[in-house]
């Protein structure tokens, strides 16, 4: 990704508590901002999916937005 100047992740899509999460920790490994659309996430655990989006934002992993 840093071959093609990429410096930020929009995240979007299902399985918060690991699709997501894994994605946003990857970005934050190669040092790339990742940024969680908060409306455009989901999960079969909806028990998680908070939780999950607390530490990754309290870790500066990641930023949530709106879809706006």
């Amino acid at each position: 990704m840093h071959n093609l100047g990429v410096d930020r992740v929009v995240i979007a899509g299902v399985s918060t508590h690991a699709c997501i999460a894994q994605t946003t920790r990857d970005a934050y490994a190669n040092n790339v901002r990742a940024v969680i659309v908060a409306d455009a996430i989901g999960d079969e655990r909806p028990e998680h999916r908070q939780m999950v989006l607390d530490q990754l934002v309290e870790d500066r992993q990641a930023e949530l937005v709106p879809l706006e």
